[in-house]
């Protein structure tokens, strides 16, 4: 009697060094495929590097992002026997208004949504009476002055820019007389008879520009009024301000915005010499607002999300694989599990290569059937039987199924994960509450607990 409690004893006591042991195996088989998990991971942003900088080869030759301010009139006066400063003003009102034609360029397999728009806008100058001009009429040179149009890449501009000033049709030239506020620009001489203090100089002009993914305005008037139309069906209203109106839809977006200076962080007037100056271009260029010809399926994106999630397939997998072991005979190796946990790892790679040829919705598809065929048909010769197999395969369809819904639902992604994690670790607790940890066997209740005891 005693040797069979003692034999009994041993063989417990050997199961649970054993299964513990092999538990032990499989998490740390888990923590080495996250070597080539981050591997994965480093393909992915390399790939998005890449992209990065073929979209900026591509606005290097036809056009970067661009953004536009209209106008700033510049007013040369004589500061000093030898010294001369430029007085700025900026207009009373602008409108701009113009259609925006999307283009896709692409280099290799990489594409980049580039545009070409036909702008006009249209405003007018108050020039302040004497006592609000801040420097002396008299010593003003009215003959000398310049208006500026703010164009952050000039080489995006085509053919020949003329300014309605006063009734008068003027060229513009390249360079920017008011440098302080807009780097780079198109400038045309207007000074004329029309200048003087409390007058209302009308302007406008038509420019046809082109650029890559967005185009921004500044607000430089002290209401600026901006009409946009496109045919592009995914347009981002971002920068400081958001449009007043806006309807998107299959046929593109129109969208409307009218912008009072009070939010911009910089005056109607300035000169040159005075201090505070130094950021003011920056100050102007955190007040842009405008649109982005968004891309929403960007792959390199949401493969970058899916691979994050590369911890909690193998961990499942695994969970699953082990409970189908312990209801057959076969006795599977950690060299066996790593190579299923390698054919997860793969998915993410085919995700990767096959989103940028098919679009990321048919290479999920792609990716994910592969790798649950090639795991299903190795697992039939490691367990024997379909009928054995089948979970696996129903648990990995599942799985991927469920990730494409979180990345689909990206606003409530953290409530469908949280979830789904509940659900997953109720069903592991329930499949499992008759195992015997001690021997990996599966027993009635009142085995169990004896076992346990």
């Amino acid at each position: 009697m005693s040797e069979s409690i003692e034999s009994v004893v041993e063989t417990g006591a050997g199961g649970g060094l054993r299964s513990a042991l092999k538990l032990l195996v499989l998490g740390f088989l888990v923590l080495v495929l996250l070597i080539p998990v981050a591997s994965v991971l480093g393909l992915v942003r390399e790939r998005e590097i890449r992209a990065s900088t073929v979209r900026s080869e591509i606005g290097g030759v036809w056009g970067r992002e661009q953004t536009l301010g209209a106008a700033v009139l510049s007013l040369p006066f004589r500061a000093a026997p030898h010294r001369t400063v430029l007085l700025h003003l900026l207009p009373t009102e602008v409108r701009w208004s113009g259609e925006v034609a999307p283009h896709i360029r692409t280099r290799g397999i990489f594409e980049v949504p580039v545009y070409e728009a036909r702008l006009s806008a249209s405003g007018w100058f108050d020039v302040p009476e004497a006592e609000g001009l801040r420097v002396d009429p008299t010593i003003v040179d009215w003959s000398g002055a310049t208006v500026t149009v703010g164009v952050s890449d000039l080489r995006g501009v085509q053919d020949r820019v003329e300014l309605a000033w006063g009734g008068r049709k003027l060229p513009f030239g390249p360079g920017s007389r008011a440098a302080s506020l807009v780097p780079s620009g198109l400038s045309a001489e207007v000074g004329g008879d029309g200048l003087r203090p409390g007058a209302r100089v009308p302007f406008s002009f038509e420019v046809t520009l082109r650029g890559t993914e967005t185009l921004h305005f500044l607000p430089l008037g002290e209401v600026t009024s901006v009409r946009l139309g496109s045919s592009w069906q995914d347009p981002g209203f971002d920068g400081a301000f958001l449009p007043r109106k806006r309807q998107v839809g299959p046929k593109g977006f129109q969208a409307d915005w009218s912008v009072p200076y009070f939010g911009r962080g910089y005056a109607q007037s300035w000169l040159d010499n005075e201090g505070g100056t130094s950021g003011l271009a920056t100050t102007a260029a955190a007040s842009a607002f405008g649109v982005t010809l968004v891309r929403p399926a960007n792959q390199y994106q949401q493969t970058e999300r899916s691979v994050k999630y590369a911890v909690l397939f193998i961990g499942l997998t695994f969970t699953a694989l082990f409970l189908l072991e312990l209801l057959s005979s076969a006795r599977l190796h950690p060299v066996q599990y790593l190579l299923v946990g390698f054919a997860l790892c793969l998915f993410y790679v085919l995700l990767l290569a096959l989103a940028e040829h098919v679009g990321f919705l048919v290479a999920y598809a792609l990716a994910s059937a592969a790798v649950v065929v090639l795991v299903s048909l190795y697992a039939r010769s490691l367990l024997g039987r379909w009928r054995r197999v089948a979970p696996l395969a129903a648990t990995l369809t599942a799985l991927y199924g469920y990730l494409y819904s979180l990345l689909v639902a990206q606003d409530h992604a953290l409530l469908l994960g949280a979830t789904g994690l509940f659900a997953v670790l109720a069903t592991v607790m329930y499949l499992t509450r008759n195992l015997n940890w001690w021997t990996l066997r599966f027993e009635g209740k009142e085995t169990a607990t004896a076992a346990g005891r």
